[in-house]
This record gives C-alpha cells, structure tokens and sequence, in this order.
C-alpha cells in the first residue's frame, strides 16, 4: 500500500513537470500534425512519466522492498530452497589478480563513461514519440533481467560480480526473454506499480525452476 502511495505521488510530480515541457510542443503539434499531434504528444507524455517513475522508484523506493518479496516468495514455494541455493556454485572460484591501483581507476572510469553514454542513448531514444519509450524500454531487457535475479546471484549463490556476469552471458537468451517479457509489463501506465512486484515474484520463481534444470542436468551427467 505505501509503495502504490510513493508511486503515485512520484507520478504526479513527473507527470506535471514533464508536461509542463512539452506544453510548448502542443501547439506546434496541432499546427503540423494536426488533432494526432495533440493525441502523440499526450500518449508520449504517458509513456515518459511512467517510464521514469519506474525508474526512480526501482533505484529509491524499493531496493530494500525488492529483496524481501524475493526471499519470501522463494520460502512461500520451497523453504528448503533457500540452504540449497547458498550451498550451490555453478562456477569456481576466479584466481586473485594483483591489485593494480591504476587498472582499477582505468577500469571503473571506463565503465562509469560507458554507463553514462548509454543512459544517454537511451534517454535520446525515449523521446522518439511513441515507439522510442518502447524501444528504450526493450534495449534494457537484459538489465532488467539482471536486476531481478540480482539477490539469487550474491546473495543465495555467494557469486562475486565477475562470476554473476559470467553467468549473465553463459544464460544471455534467458535473460533477454525474461527482461522483454517484465519491460513490456512494466509499460503498463500506473498498474506498473503491481507489475513492478510482479516481476520480482517472476525472477524469484525463474529462479528456482533454473537451480532444478541444473540439478536435473548434473544427477544424469553423473
């Protein structure tokens, strides 16, 4: 209840500022376009303010909230589940690499100049009227996907974040279905804060029927 409060107050604040931005482009639209131009510009204005909603109420809001609806879904379906998940390692553990002060610096400024230009595509996209919020929304499957099952990996399967991306990749299609899938859900205008939750049940869930294809494939190989 409160995180239905949080975001439809978040909404409300997003969706008068974003309006008041695209109020000069109203007219503009009417004068080109036509009536449609009133209609894109408003359907666009929906999509935006949902969108970034979304956004700052996964990163702000929930984190916490995420990671308990997680746990507790899994100890709903099998509390087993959970000593099972923590005693089970797809990968060994990677060889220590002498610590290098400046590779770090290298490495994490680069990755920070890459997170920020693609953040920017994808703001850039999102202003494409209509398909952009979309298409913007799909670019960020495999993340998403990431995102949900964030506390299966280090926190159940003890991974560190070289092993956790190397899963990432080795099950890449997984995630791309799962990420399409929750983003498509999470398009939904207001009802996004109930699929947001949804969506976490999902990975916890993804995750459990994952760990059993696992040890379906280890009991034949042995």
């Amino acid at each position: 209840m409160l995180l239905t409060i949080c975001f439809l107050i978040i909404f409300s604040i997003i969706a008068t500022f974003l309006y008041m931005l695209l109020l000069p482009l109203l007219t503009l639209g009417v004068i080109t376009v036509g009536p449609m131009g009133l209609v894109i510009l408003h359907v666009q204005w929906i999509l935006l303010s949902n969108q970034f909603t979304v956004f700052v109420t996964k990163h702000i809001i929930s984190p916490n909230l995420k990671e308990h609806i997680f746990r507790i879904t899994i100890e709903t379906v099998d509390k087993s589940k959970l000593s099972d998940l923590r005693q089970k390692y797809e990968f060994k553990p990677l060889p220590k690499m002498k610590y290098d002060p400046t590779f770090q610096v290298y490495i994490r400024t680069t990755e920070m100049i890459r997170a920020f230009f693609w953040k920017l595509i994808l703001v850039l996209t999102s202003l494409i009227p209509i398909v952009g919020p979309i298409l913007a929304n799909q670019l960020s499957s495999v993340k998403r996907s990431y995102s949900l099952i964030h506390y299966y990996l280090y926190n159940m399967k003890n991974m560190n974040r070289e092993q956790a991306l190397q899963y990432k990749y080795k099950h890449l299609i997984s995630f791309i279905y799962m990420g399409m899938s929750a983003g498509i859900l999470e398009m939904l205008p207001i009802f996004s804060v109930f699929t947001m939750i949804g969506n976490v049940v999902g990975g916890a869930l993804w995750s459990i029927e994952h760990l059993a294809v696992i040890d379906k494939l280890r009991t034949e190989g042995s």
